[in-house]
């Protein structure tokens, strides 16, 4: 399901944010409201926006001063803000950018200006959320105890992470090219079983694959249990294999 971008709505009066909140209700994002520059700050922290719609002229802390306080404070000062004020000309737009605004537009808005203006920040937004969560992700896989890889859809290795590259005898080197798919590196060094479950990349449904290399004179016997998921990513990734160290599992069963 993808994710609704929130934004907050800070604004003074209540006829501006009934007018926004038709305007937006209807352009796929969570909606919050705050009246005052200290509800705001509070409701900044509590939901951590994609955007902030933030009106300058409000009785109290203005907008500027909302803008300072969301930049000095670590959570929130990545958020994008978006100012919205009536005072024109070239100052205004000076103060709001160096409070620390993203964007400034002036009052009265044209609504299509704004929709396309917040369309495109909360686009630019969630890409970076995606970025950070990629990068999240990426660290754990290369740190973890486990083996992972990604395959095209001929069973070429597009990834391995630092264990699947132990296991299959890979260069430890990420750049190194490889020049076999994974069929041809786990025959090369594993016994296949169930050998009819390896005739093809994907193995029919509810079957259980391994990798056996059997006990020699100076290695003990591993068992790999494969496991593999299609993804559709619209990219060149089609299968994540997860290879894992069974042995003990496999030796409990048989003793």
């Amino acid at each position: 399901m993808k994710r609704k971008s929130m934004i907050l709505i800070v604004d003074d009066d209540p006829e501006i944010r009934a007018s926004l909140e038709i305007l937006l209700d209807n352009q796929g994002y969570k909606l919050a409201f705050a009246s005052n520059g200290i509800e705001a700050l509070n409701k900044a922290a509590q939901l951590i926006p994609d955007v902030i719609l933030l009106d300058v002229m409000m009785p109290g802390m203005d907008g500027f001063e909302v803008c300072q306080h969301l930049r000095a404070n670590p959570i929130l000062s990545d958020v994008p803000i978006i100012m919205v004020s009536g005072l024109g000309g070239r100052d205004a737009l000076l103060q709001g950018i160096q409070a620390g605004a993203d964007d400034f537009i002036s009052k009265p808005y044209d609504p299509l200006e704004l929709q396309t203006r917040l369309k495109t920040i909360t686009n630019l937004n969630r890409y970076r959320h995606i970025l950070a969560e990629k990068a999240k992700f990426e660290w754990i896989i290369e740190k973890i105890n486990e083996a992972f890889l990604t395959l095209n859809y001929n069973g070429e290795i597009l990834y391995a992470n630092p264990h699947a590259r132990f296991y299959l005898n890979l260069p430890v080197n990420q750049d190194e090219p490889i020049n076999e798919t994974f069929l041809e590196l786990v025959a090369q060094h594993y016994k296949c079983e169930p050998q009819e479950a390896w005739t093809a990349l994907k193995p029919p449904k509810s079957v259980s694959r391994y990798l056996v290399r059997p006990e020699t004179s100076t290695s003990h016997a591993l068992w790999l249990r494969v496991d593999m998921m299609e993804m559709d990513t619209g990219r060149n990734e089609q299968y994540l294999i997860h290879l894992r160290d069974v042995t003990e599992i496999i030796f409990l069963r048989t003793s």
